[in-house]
């Protein structure tokens, strides 16, 4: 890929989210691109998951990636992490929970969805001695989401989650940042592994 055809390369994915939008296509794939190289052409592009919510109008997508074993939602996407606890506030937590809890439900067929949800700080913020966004935001978040019986265990140091003790009982993760989640599910995944891009329509990304 160059900054000479980087133009061509959005056109072309513009042209296939609008064909999944009207119909004309069932769904969509992609490869992977290079996101620099499109900044360097000139043309804002944070990643996939940003530029189809943008063009498809949609209020909210969240990005998640499987593998027969194992899926990972991601709370926030492309973002430098010096904005990411700023980026996670109750809003944004019960927006994605539910609709990845939604998606489970009608896209995979899981009744019940037992959904993992990882910590944002070390050892999930060691009760407020490392940061207390999982006091203040995400216990309260998935304290409401559960008295409406939803299957949340969490939150959970990522490093503690990702063992099969947790994994064997859960239908998903959801991590707080792309790094947090994504490395762990790559290694075993990197041959087969796909992106999961949930409203308003199936997008997969072949890694």
């Amino acid at each position: 890929m160059t900054v000479e055809n980087g133009p061509y390369v959005v056109e072309t994915l513009a042209r296939a989210c609008d064909g999944c939008l009207n119909g004309e296509f069932a769904a969509l794939i992609t490869g992977p691109v290079h996101k620099g190289v499109i900044n360097d052409a000139g043309i804002p592009f944070t990643g996939h998951t940003e530029f189809f919510e943008e063009r498809s109008q949609a209020k909210k997508v969240v990005m998640m990636l499987a593998t027969e074993e194992l899926r990972v939602a991601l709370a926030t996407t492309h973002l430098p992490l010096r904005a990411i606890a700023d980026a996670i506030t109750p809003a944004l937590l019960h927006e994605v929970i539910a609709i990845l809890h939604h998606d489970l439900r009608t896209k995979f067929g899981i009744a019940e969805p037992r959904i993992l949800v990882c910590g944002l700080n070390p050892h999930a913020g060691e009760g407020g001695h490392m940061g207390t966004e999982e006091i203040d935001t995400i216990i309260p978040v998935l304290d409401e989401l559960r008295a409406q019986g939803m299957k949340l265990n969490g939150p959970l140091p990522a490093d503690t989650l990702f063992q099969p003790k947790y994994l064997d009982n859960a239908d998903a993760v959801l991590a707080m940042y792309h790094d947090q989640g994504l490395p762990v599910l790559k290694i075993p995944g990197i041959r087969s592994g796909s992106e999961y891009y949930a409203r308003p329509t199936f997008y997969s990304n072949l890694r």
